[in-house]
Protein backbone atom coordinates (compact mmCIF):
# COMPACT_ATOMS: atom_id res chain seq x y z
CA UNK A 1 0.00 0.00 0.00
CA UNK A 2 3.01 2.59 0.92
CA UNK A 3 4.27 1.89 -2.38
CA UNK A 4 1.06 3.49 -4.22
CA UNK A 5 2.08 6.77 -2.45
CA UNK A 6 5.69 6.86 -3.86
CA UNK A 7 4.62 9.26 -6.71
CA UNK A 8 3.48 11.69 -4.18
CA UNK A 9 6.82 12.07 -2.84
CA UNK A 10 7.03 15.32 -4.39
CA UNK A 11 4.65 16.57 -2.61
CA UNK A 12 7.26 17.09 0.46
CA UNK A 13 9.39 18.76 -1.38
CA UNK A 14 9.01 22.93 -2.16
CA UNK A 15 9.94 24.24 -5.78
CA UNK A 16 12.29 26.94 -6.79
CA UNK A 17 10.32 28.31 -9.24
CA UNK A 18 6.38 28.98 -8.57
CA UNK A 19 4.32 29.24 -11.24
CA UNK A 20 0.71 29.31 -9.38
CA UNK A 21 -0.56 30.57 -5.91
CA UNK A 22 -1.21 29.81 -2.23
CA UNK A 23 -4.88 28.61 -2.80
CA UNK A 24 -3.81 26.39 -5.59
CA UNK A 25 -1.10 24.80 -3.13
CA UNK A 26 -3.86 24.48 -0.71
CA UNK A 27 -5.47 21.69 -2.78
CA UNK A 28 -2.71 20.18 -4.91
CA UNK A 29 -0.08 20.22 -2.17
CA UNK A 30 -1.73 20.44 1.50
CA UNK A 31 -5.31 18.29 0.56
CA UNK A 32 -3.43 15.56 -0.75
CA UNK A 33 -1.14 14.68 1.82
CA UNK A 34 -4.13 14.67 4.49
CA UNK A 35 -5.85 12.51 2.16
CA UNK A 36 -3.11 10.54 1.70
CA UNK A 37 -2.71 10.29 5.47
CA UNK A 38 -6.14 9.55 6.41
CA UNK A 39 -6.20 6.55 3.30
CA UNK A 40 -3.08 4.89 5.49
CA UNK A 41 -4.99 5.77 8.61
CA UNK A 42 -8.10 3.46 7.17
CA UNK A 43 -6.28 0.90 5.13
CA UNK A 44 -4.24 -0.07 7.97
CA UNK A 45 -7.25 -1.02 9.77
CA UNK A 46 -9.01 -2.55 7.43
CA UNK A 47 -6.49 -4.55 5.55
CA UNK A 48 -4.48 -5.72 8.32
CA UNK A 49 -6.39 -5.77 11.60
CA UNK A 50 -10.29 -6.89 12.22
CA UNK A 51 -12.09 -4.19 10.61
CA UNK A 52 -15.72 -5.86 11.87
CA UNK A 53 -15.86 -8.61 14.60
CA UNK A 54 -19.86 -9.94 14.88
CA UNK A 55 -20.62 -11.51 17.74
CA UNK A 56 -21.59 -15.13 17.78
CA UNK A 57 -23.57 -17.52 20.75
CA UNK A 58 -20.46 -19.41 21.75
CA UNK A 59 -16.26 -18.87 21.31
CA UNK A 60 -16.34 -22.68 19.41
CA UNK A 61 -18.86 -21.13 16.61
CA UNK A 62 -17.51 -22.43 13.63
CA UNK A 63 -18.81 -19.94 11.22
CA UNK A 64 -17.22 -17.36 13.17
CA UNK A 65 -14.71 -16.25 10.94
CA UNK A 66 -16.96 -16.78 7.35
CA UNK A 67 -19.65 -14.58 9.37
CA UNK A 68 -17.25 -11.71 9.58
CA UNK A 69 -16.11 -12.00 6.00
CA UNK A 70 -19.77 -11.92 5.07
CA UNK A 71 -21.31 -8.98 6.21
CA UNK A 72 -18.12 -7.18 5.89
CA UNK A 73 -18.51 -8.08 2.41
CA UNK A 74 -22.63 -8.11 1.54
CA UNK A 75 -22.93 -4.96 4.50
CA UNK A 76 -24.74 -4.37 7.68
CA UNK A 77 -27.79 -2.33 8.58
CA UNK A 78 -29.32 -0.17 11.35
CA UNK A 79 -33.00 0.12 12.09
CA UNK A 80 -34.49 3.44 11.77
CA UNK A 81 -37.20 2.94 14.51
CA UNK A 82 -34.31 2.22 16.93
CA UNK A 83 -32.33 5.37 16.24
CA UNK A 84 -34.92 7.58 18.95
CA UNK A 85 -34.55 6.69 22.36
CA UNK A 86 -32.82 6.48 25.38
CA UNK A 87 -30.20 3.67 25.40
CA UNK A 88 -31.08 1.08 27.93
CA UNK A 89 -34.31 1.94 28.71
CA UNK A 90 -36.01 2.53 25.13
CA UNK A 91 -33.34 0.73 22.87
CA UNK A 92 -30.30 -1.50 23.71
CA UNK A 93 -28.24 0.53 21.65
CA UNK A 94 -28.36 3.22 18.90
CA UNK A 95 -30.12 1.51 15.50
CA UNK A 96 -30.21 -1.82 17.20
CA UNK A 97 -33.70 -3.59 18.19
CA UNK A 98 -35.91 -6.20 17.15
CA UNK A 99 -36.12 -6.53 13.12
CA UNK A 100 -39.70 -6.90 11.95
CA UNK A 101 -38.34 -7.66 8.10
CA UNK A 102 -39.04 -4.50 6.54
CA UNK A 103 -36.97 -3.29 4.19
CA UNK A 104 -38.13 0.62 4.59
CA UNK A 105 -36.97 0.34 8.14
CA UNK A 106 -33.23 -1.16 7.76
CA UNK A 107 -30.33 1.72 6.63
CA UNK A 108 -27.93 -0.50 4.64
CA UNK A 109 -24.07 0.12 5.15
CA UNK A 110 -21.84 -0.78 2.66
CA UNK A 111 -19.45 2.03 2.40
CA UNK A 112 -16.89 1.24 4.51
CA UNK A 113 -15.04 -1.10 2.89
CA UNK A 114 -14.47 1.31 0.24
CA UNK A 115 -13.49 4.35 2.52
CA UNK A 116 -9.64 3.49 1.56
CA UNK A 117 -10.32 3.79 -2.26
CA UNK A 118 -12.45 6.47 -1.99
CA UNK A 119 -10.05 8.73 -0.05
CA UNK A 120 -7.27 7.62 -2.06
CA UNK A 121 -8.83 8.41 -5.37
CA UNK A 122 -10.25 11.86 -4.14
CA UNK A 123 -5.96 12.55 -3.39
CA UNK A 124 -5.36 11.79 -6.94
CA UNK A 125 -8.62 13.96 -8.42
CA UNK A 126 -7.11 16.98 -6.21
CA UNK A 127 -3.20 16.01 -7.82
CA UNK A 128 -4.42 15.71 -11.36
CA UNK A 129 -5.31 19.81 -11.93
CA UNK A 130 -1.66 20.28 -10.65
CA UNK A 131 -0.41 17.63 -13.30
CA UNK A 132 -2.59 19.74 -16.07
CA UNK A 133 -1.18 22.47 -15.04
CA UNK A 134 2.77 21.60 -15.20
CA UNK A 135 1.65 20.23 -18.70
CA UNK A 136 -0.87 23.51 -19.70
CA UNK A 137 1.31 25.91 -17.92
CA UNK A 138 -0.05 29.70 -18.35
CA UNK A 139 -3.33 28.15 -19.28
CA UNK A 140 -6.17 30.47 -17.55
CA UNK A 141 -8.93 28.58 -18.34
CA UNK A 142 -7.30 25.62 -17.20
CA UNK A 143 -6.44 26.97 -13.65
CA UNK A 144 -10.26 28.53 -13.32
CA UNK A 145 -11.24 24.90 -14.22
CA UNK A 146 -9.34 22.97 -11.92
CA UNK A 147 -10.43 25.43 -8.44
CA UNK A 148 -14.03 25.37 -9.74
CA UNK A 149 -13.75 21.51 -9.37
CA UNK A 150 -13.64 21.19 -5.90
CA UNK A 151 -17.21 21.47 -5.49
CA UNK A 152 -17.52 18.00 -7.48
CA UNK A 153 -15.42 16.88 -4.54
CA UNK A 154 -18.26 17.64 -2.13
CA UNK A 155 -20.76 16.07 -4.44
CA UNK A 156 -18.75 12.56 -5.03
CA UNK A 157 -18.46 12.32 -1.20
CA UNK A 158 -22.13 13.21 -1.00
CA UNK A 159 -23.22 10.26 -3.27
CA UNK A 160 -20.70 7.68 -1.70
CA UNK A 161 -22.01 8.38 1.72
CA UNK A 162 -25.83 7.97 0.33
CA UNK A 163 -26.59 11.75 0.80
CA UNK A 164 -25.65 11.72 4.66
CA UNK A 165 -21.96 13.93 3.95
CA UNK A 166 -23.98 17.71 2.90
CA UNK A 167 -25.17 18.37 6.14
CA UNK A 168 -23.16 15.92 8.05
CA UNK A 169 -20.14 18.73 9.43
CA UNK A 170 -23.26 21.40 10.11
CA UNK A 171 -25.36 18.57 11.77
CA UNK A 172 -22.27 17.34 14.13
CA UNK A 173 -21.57 20.76 15.25
CA UNK A 174 -25.23 21.63 16.16
CA UNK A 175 -25.42 18.53 18.09
CA UNK A 176 -22.00 18.89 20.29
CA UNK A 177 -23.50 22.28 21.02
CA UNK A 178 -27.19 21.54 22.15
CA UNK A 179 -27.08 21.94 25.92
CA UNK A 180 -27.10 18.45 28.15
CA UNK A 181 -30.37 18.16 29.55
CA UNK A 182 -31.05 15.24 32.27
CA UNK A 183 -32.41 12.23 30.85
CA UNK A 184 -35.27 12.52 33.86
CA UNK A 185 -36.67 15.41 31.89
CA UNK A 186 -36.73 13.55 28.25
CA UNK A 187 -38.38 10.38 27.32
CA UNK A 188 -35.65 10.44 24.18
CA UNK A 189 -31.88 11.39 23.21
CA UNK A 190 -30.88 13.41 20.26
CA UNK A 191 -29.08 11.25 17.90
CA UNK A 192 -25.54 12.06 17.82
CA UNK A 193 -25.00 12.17 13.16
CA UNK A 194 -21.68 10.21 13.84
CA UNK A 195 -23.95 7.43 15.55
CA UNK A 196 -26.51 7.06 12.90
CA UNK A 197 -24.47 7.96 10.03
CA UNK A 198 -21.32 5.54 10.94
CA UNK A 199 -22.74 3.53 13.65
CA UNK A 200 -20.34 1.98 15.94
CA UNK A 201 -22.90 -1.57 16.18
CA UNK A 202 -24.86 -2.80 13.13
CA UNK A 203 -27.06 -5.85 12.59
CA UNK A 204 -26.26 -8.52 10.30
CA UNK A 205 -28.37 -11.82 9.18
CA UNK A 206 -25.98 -15.04 7.82
CA UNK A 207 -27.94 -17.72 6.08
CA UNK A 208 -26.37 -21.13 6.26
CA UNK A 209 -27.63 -25.31 5.99
CA UNK A 210 -27.64 -27.23 9.50
CA UNK A 211 -26.86 -30.74 9.31
CA UNK A 212 -29.97 -32.05 7.88
CA UNK A 213 -29.90 -29.70 5.17
CA UNK A 214 -32.43 -27.38 6.41
CA UNK A 215 -31.82 -23.40 6.19
CA UNK A 216 -30.72 -21.69 9.46
CA UNK A 217 -31.04 -17.96 9.89
CA UNK A 218 -28.75 -16.33 12.14
CA UNK A 219 -29.39 -12.77 13.74
CA UNK A 220 -25.77 -11.41 14.77
CA UNK A 221 -24.64 -7.67 15.96
CA UNK A 222 -21.51 -6.35 14.70
CA UNK A 223 -19.10 -4.16 16.17
CA UNK A 224 -17.25 -1.91 13.49
CA UNK A 225 -14.76 -0.22 14.82
CA UNK A 226 -13.00 1.35 11.66
CA UNK A 227 -16.26 3.94 12.13
CA UNK A 228 -14.41 5.16 15.23
CA UNK A 229 -11.67 6.99 12.68
CA UNK A 230 -14.16 6.86 9.63
CA UNK A 231 -16.74 9.44 11.91
CA UNK A 232 -13.81 12.01 12.63
CA UNK A 233 -12.33 11.94 9.37
CA UNK A 234 -15.58 12.96 7.32
CA UNK A 235 -16.25 15.74 9.98
CA UNK A 236 -12.91 16.71 9.31
CA UNK A 237 -13.21 16.58 5.43
CA UNK A 238 -16.27 18.56 5.31
CA UNK A 239 -14.66 21.59 7.32
CA UNK A 240 -11.77 21.59 4.98
CA UNK A 241 -13.83 21.40 1.72
CA UNK A 242 -16.51 23.63 2.90
CA UNK A 243 -13.23 26.18 4.19
CA UNK A 244 -11.24 25.16 0.23
CA UNK A 245 -14.93 26.19 -1.47
CA UNK A 246 -15.19 29.28 -0.12
CA UNK A 247 -11.54 30.19 -0.77
CA UNK A 248 -11.92 29.06 -4.13
CA UNK A 249 -14.94 31.07 -4.94
CA UNK A 250 -13.26 34.11 -3.60
CA UNK A 251 -10.03 33.27 -6.05
CA UNK A 252 -12.10 32.47 -8.94
CA UNK A 253 -13.44 35.61 -8.79
CA UNK A 254 -10.55 37.62 -8.02
CA UNK A 255 -9.49 35.73 -11.61
CA UNK A 256 -12.15 37.22 -13.43
CA UNK A 257 -11.82 40.82 -12.25
CA UNK A 258 -8.15 40.02 -13.02
CA UNK A 259 -8.91 38.57 -16.33
CA UNK A 260 -11.42 41.72 -16.84
CA UNK A 261 -9.34 44.98 -15.32
CA UNK A 262 -6.59 45.72 -16.77
CA UNK A 263 -6.10 48.61 -13.77
CA UNK A 264 -5.87 45.84 -11.54
CA UNK A 265 -2.97 44.02 -13.51
CA UNK A 266 -0.66 47.31 -13.20
CA UNK A 267 -1.66 47.27 -9.53
CA UNK A 268 -0.13 43.45 -9.15
CA UNK A 269 3.13 44.32 -11.05
CA UNK A 270 3.21 47.58 -9.23
CA UNK A 271 3.14 45.57 -5.88
CA UNK A 272 6.14 43.21 -7.35
CA UNK A 273 8.10 46.54 -7.64
CA UNK A 274 9.64 49.91 -6.11
CA UNK A 275 10.24 53.14 -7.34
CA UNK A 276 8.86 52.44 -10.88
CA UNK A 277 6.21 54.69 -12.24
CA UNK A 278 2.92 53.54 -12.79
CA UNK A 279 2.65 54.83 -16.43
CA UNK A 280 5.71 52.66 -16.98
CA UNK A 281 3.61 49.60 -16.46
CA UNK A 282 0.38 50.72 -17.45
CA UNK A 283 2.09 50.86 -20.92
CA UNK A 284 3.18 47.07 -20.73
CA UNK A 285 0.04 45.74 -19.61
CA UNK A 286 -2.04 48.19 -22.15
CA UNK A 287 0.19 46.45 -24.79
CA UNK A 288 0.25 42.60 -23.53
CA UNK A 289 -2.27 40.23 -23.71
CA UNK A 290 -3.53 38.27 -20.29
CA UNK A 291 -1.01 35.84 -20.90
CA UNK A 292 2.00 37.84 -21.91
CA UNK A 293 1.14 39.57 -18.69
CA UNK A 294 0.48 36.51 -16.42
CA UNK A 295 3.84 35.15 -17.91
CA UNK A 296 5.66 38.37 -16.66
CA UNK A 297 4.17 38.40 -13.49
CA UNK A 298 5.34 34.83 -12.46
CA UNK A 299 9.25 36.23 -13.70
CA UNK A 300 8.21 38.99 -11.11
CA UNK A 301 7.48 36.01 -8.26
CA UNK A 302 10.94 34.14 -9.00
CA UNK A 303 13.43 36.95 -10.11
CA UNK A 304 15.53 39.37 -8.16
CA UNK A 305 13.42 42.48 -7.62
CA UNK A 306 16.48 44.39 -8.95
CA UNK A 307 16.53 42.21 -12.40
CA UNK A 308 12.81 42.21 -12.43
CA UNK A 309 12.78 46.18 -12.07
CA UNK A 310 15.34 46.45 -15.30
CA UNK A 311 13.56 43.95 -17.34
CA UNK A 312 10.25 46.08 -16.58
CA UNK A 313 11.89 49.46 -17.74
CA UNK A 314 13.33 47.58 -20.83
CA UNK A 315 10.17 46.08 -22.15
CA UNK A 316 8.61 49.39 -21.68
CA UNK A 317 11.35 51.39 -23.66
CA UNK A 318 10.81 49.07 -26.48
CA UNK A 319 6.93 49.31 -26.25
CA UNK A 320 7.48 53.20 -26.52
CA UNK A 321 9.75 52.83 -29.75
CA UNK A 322 7.56 50.80 -31.52
CA UNK A 323 5.16 52.19 -34.19
CA UNK A 324 1.22 51.16 -32.95
CA UNK A 325 0.44 49.00 -36.26
CA UNK A 326 3.03 46.95 -35.15
CA UNK A 327 2.30 46.41 -31.40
Amino acid sequence: MIDLFMPFRSLLKLGNVCTDNNIFRMHYKLTVIILLVFTLLVSTKQFFGEPIHCMSDSDKDHDKEAMNSYCWIYGTYTLKSSLAGIEGKHIAYRGVGPDKGIQAEQIKHTYYQWVCFVLLGQAAMFYTPRYLWKIWEGGRLKALASELGLVGQIFLLDLFLGGAFRNYGAAVAAFTHIPKVPNNFLDYELVNPMDQYFPKLTKCWFRSYGPSGSMQHKDRLCVLPLNIVNEKIFVFLWFWLIFLALLSALAVLFRILVISMPPLRTVMIMGQLRFVKRRVISRIVRHFSFGDWFILYLLGKNMNPLIYKDLIIEVSKELEKRPNNMV
